[in-house]
């Protein structure tokens, strides 16, 4: 079992280094950090595979990915993150890109490896206290709106706000089912 998961894990590492570009050999390994047995086992093995193909540049061969790579399982997986980042990056529903990529759990990380770097780049000058007053804002904003809703969106709205921040965790899921709490006993009172 080890060794199967083992041999997944570095077929995987050379097919995300070559889907970034081509490759030599030595450029692969230092990319991968594999050895020479493990890299040259893998390299025959998706050569044999027709999933890679390599080119003479003087003494050096240069590795790149044949077009039948794109439907192996770990790139099809790596593009679906990133395409459910990008969708959600650009405006897309939130649930659904969600949805998506969790049915496919390599998915999972190329998804946040896309949202982490634009966070990243987006929020460099940012500092904890910032990024946790920008979630706090965030749940401001949302339990305002939910003040002046009718019954039918109220509950609806709850719900789908609820989901959101229960899913952040502590301490944003206290605060925010207390803020709720706190709606509930104000409506209740305004009733009664």
């Amino acid at each position: 079992m080890y060794q199967k998961k083992e041999y997944s894990k570095n077929r995987k590492k050379i097919l995300l280094a070559l889907f970034k570009h081509s490759m030599d050999y030595t450029t692969l390994k230092d990319e991968t950090k594999l050895s020479d047995p493990t890299l040259s086992k893998h390299l025959k093995d998706l050569m044999d595979s027709s999933i890679i193909e390599f080119k003479k540049d003087g003494r050096r061969k240069v590795y790149s990915l044949k077009e039948s790579a794109f439907n192996t399982p770990e790139l099809i997986y790596h593009l679906m993150g990133i395409n459910a980042a990008l969708k959600l990056l650009k405006g897309n529903d939130f649930k659904h890109s969600l949805s998506e990529i969790l049915s496919f759990g390599d998915a999972v990380n190329s998804f946040l490896e896309v949202l982490s770097r634009m966070v990243v780049v987006k929020n460099s000058k940012l500092n904890g206290i910032e990024i946790y007053n920008e979630i706090l804002s965030k749940m401001q904003a949302d339990y305002e709106k939910l003040k002046n809703l009718g019954d039918e969106e109220y509950q609806k709205a709850i719900e789908e706000s609820s989901l959101i921040y229960f899913a952040l965790g502590p301490p944003f899921s206290y605060k925010w089912k207390n803020m709720i709490e706190r709606l509930e006993d104000k409506k209740y009172n305004a009733e009664s």
